[in-house]
Formats: C-alpha cells, sequence, structure tokens
C-alpha cells in the first residue's frame, strides 16, 4: 500500500512539474499507441460491487474530458493500428475500447463519447444479444453481492441438497459463485435454465428479479441496440460468440465465425470485422495463429503496455482504467510516462513475447521511416 501511495504521489508530483507533458510530446510517444480498455459504465451501483469492471459515468465523463483538453488524438482504432505499423501515427495518439457490449454502453458511455467527439471500438460477445437476459456469471457475482446483508443464503434452495453458506465477506460469496459455476457446468444447463437458476438465487436473496431484469443491468445490447449505434463513433467487433477461447481448433473458428456472422448480420454498416479482443485477456501463441488463418488484422489483450510497432499485432496490450485508478495514473498512462518508466522482469517477459511471435517491425528512424502495412505484418 505505501508503494503505491509513494508512486500516486510520484505522478502528481511529475504532473505538476510537466514531465508527463513532455513525454506525450516527446517523438519517442509520437511512435507510439496508447489502447485503452473499459468494461462497463454503471447504470446503478455497479462499480460498488465491482470496481474494477464498472465505473461512474460522471468519472468516465471526466476521463474522456482529460483526453480532449490535453488534445490527445483519439482514433478508431482500426484506424490507428494501421498508422502504427505504417508509422505515420499523429502525436499523442490514443484509441479507445470497450468489452462484452453490455447495455450500458448504449445508455451510458454512447453519450459521453457522443459529447466529446470520441470514437471508440466494442468488442461484442454475441450470444446474450440473442438471448436477452442477464449474463449469468456476473449477474450470479452481483446478486449475491446485493443480497449480502442477509448474511446466509440457504443455497439449498438454488442447488438441491446444497447447504447453506454464509456471505457476509467478499470470500463467502466467492465460494457460493464458484458453487453455481460448478453446478450450472455439471448439469450442462441451457442458457434459460440458467436464468431460472439466477431466478432463484434471487428469490433466496429477497431480490425482486422481474424488477432488476427490467433495469437492464449486465444484460448486452439488443440487435436493435447494436444496429442503432452510430457507425461514426462506434466500431463494432470481435468478442467470441460465447466469451471463451477452446483449446480445440475447430470450437475456437467456430467461435470467430458464428461471432463474426452474428455481428454480420446485426451491423451492416461499419469496418469489416477484423479486430479481436481476447475474452478474459486469455491468449497463447496457439490462438495467435488461428486468429490469422480467420483473417484478424489485430487483437488486443490485457497486458498493460503501451503499443509500439515491433510488437505483434494479434498482441496489443492496453491499459485499463477503471474506478480504482487516481486520476494522476490516467493521466501517467495516455501521456506514455508511466510505461515510460515501468520495467519489472515479467514486464520485459510479456515485451518479448510480443516481439518475437514473428520479425518484429524496426522502429521508424529519420533514415530508415517506416513503411511496413498491418496486412504485411500480419502475414509474417
Amino acid at each position: 500500500m505505501r508503494l503505491l501511495q509513494a508512486r500516486h504521489l510520484f505522478l502528481r508530483l511529475a504532473n505538476s512539474i510537466g514531465a508527463t507533458s513532455l513525454v506525450a510530446r516527446s517523438d519517442w510517444r509520437r511512435h507510439r499507441l496508447v489502447i485503452l480498455c473499459y468494461h462497463g459504465i454503471s447504470l446503478d451501483d455497479e462499480h460498488q460491487w465491482n470496481p474494477e469492471l464498472y465505473m461512474p459515468a460522471a468519472q468516465f465523463r471526466d476521463r474522456m474530458r482529460r483526453l480532449r483538453e490535453a488534445r490527445y488524438n483519439v482514433l478508431p482504432l482500426s484506424d490507428a493500428v494501421e498508422r502504427l505499423y505504417e508509422g505515420n501515427l499523429p502525436p499523442k495518439s490514443v484509441a479507445v475500447t470497450f468489452d462484452d457490449g453490455y447495455y450500458d454502453f448504449h445508455a451510458q458511455a454512447l453519450p459521453v463519447l457522443r459529447e466529446f467527439d470520441i470514437p471508440a471500438t466494442n468488442f461484442v460477445a454475441t450470444f446474450y444479444s440473442n438471448f436477452v437476459r442477464p449474463v449469468f456469471d456476473p449477474a450470479s457475482a452481483y446478486l449475491l453481492w446485493k443480497g449480502r446483508a442477509r448474511g446466509v443464503i440457504t443455497l439449498g434452495a438454488v442447488i438441491p441438497g446444497a447447504a447453506s453458506m454464509p456471505i457476509v465477506t467478499a470470500e463467502e460469496r466467492t465460494q457460493v459463485w464458484r458453487q453455481l459455476r460448478e453446478h450450472a457446468f455439471r448439469e450442462r444447463l441451457s442458457a434459460q435454465e440458467k436464468d431460472e437458476l439466477l431466478a432463484d438465487l434471487a428469490m433466496a436473496l429477497g431480490i425482486d428479479y422481474q424488477a432488476w431484469t427490467a433495469t437492464r443491468m449486465l444484460q448486452q445490447m439488443r440487435e436493435s441496440e447494436l444496429r442503432a449505434l452510430p457507425s461514426d463513433l462506434v466500431d463494432v467487433q470481435l468478442h467470441t460468440h460465447r466469451h471463451r477461447m477452446p483449446d480445440d481448433r475447430a470450437l475456437f473458428m467456430r467461435e470467430i465465425a458464428d461471432n463474426r456472422e452474428s455481428l454480420d448480420a446485426m451491423v451492416t454498416s461499419g469496418e469489416p470485422r477484423a479486430h479481436f479482443c481476447y475474452p478474459l485477456g486469455n491468449h497463447d501463441m496457439q490462438s495467435v495463429r488461428w486468429l490469422a488463418e480467420m483473417d484478424v488484422r489485430s487483437a488486443t489483450t490485457s497486458d498493460p503496455d503501451i503499443c509500439t510497432p515491433a510488437d505483434h499485432p494479434l498482441l496489443l496490450p492496453r491499459f485499463t482504467d477503471t474506478t480504482l485508478q487516481p486520476d494522476e495514473v490516467f493521466d501517467g498512462w495516455v501521456s506514455g510516462f508511466y510505461p515510460r518508466l515501468r520495467w519489472s522482469p515479467s514486464l520485459r517477459e510479456l515485451r518479448r513475447r510480443r516481439r518475437t511471435v514473428s520479425p518484429p517491425v524496426a522502429e521508424p528512424t529519420a533514415a530508415r521511416p517506416l513503411r511496413a502495412t498491418l496486412s504485411d505484418v500480419v502475414a509474417r
């Protein structure tokens, strides 16, 4: 905790003396891209339940305001990645991305993006866009948090034969949540049966499930809502159909094909579905090869770093912005100041892996400008 506080104090000092602005305007930063990652913008109290997944709308608006006031060049992801490898990024380049395709993006994030004219890419897992009910894993976790004041849950009312369990602490709720997931997996429950399990869980916790589902919390955008997204502002891209990364090649290919087919049917405008985000950040060299076979041109991870032309385009890092990140950390990341100073053995290893999957693209110099295209890099 003290180390974290010292780091934040150092970043505040760097901001106050202009060090972050100096890095942001540097030639070093000129050839790099910061990709921001968001998941959800709260409809109600989601950020209190999970501040690493959800952010209050006011805080998100302030982040976008900071980008505009500091004159960052916020580019659509497809354009930003292409220009990263062509070597012609504008100064202070940033791309904004959202994962999963939740309804709160439409209700809360979109008005802010429109207000500040900031383009964003939303990576949508499409199964729950066709089955418009709460997504089981986060919904079950949220309901347990919401009903924590009961102290104990009669789990036998939800899972036959299960014992009652305490739900006061986060650790206790996690144990119950794991039992729910294991039960759903063991019984091979369908999406409809999982929704019925959520209804039973809500009843056991004293929560009106019908009223809660009417809020659209933890539900994905419907087809009509995806179709209504302004193509000049929002690019809808790939995130697998069922939000999973199978180890089997045929199943993996099916995930991408189903996802692409569903998105093409629901969203007829915008960029081709050639950009991908790894669900939960899970990736390996096998998935990189398979994505290339599926004509995916770029893929983002959850590895925290700044993108360089030396990175493989199917292993692009991102900074995940959360409720817990103070302004000085956000400013330090988008300026490039923080990733410029970060060093650790684990970070060095992540960078090595990103840059040795295929022959890296040399960073541009005055004597050797970069002319590689994104297609050239993916094909290596």
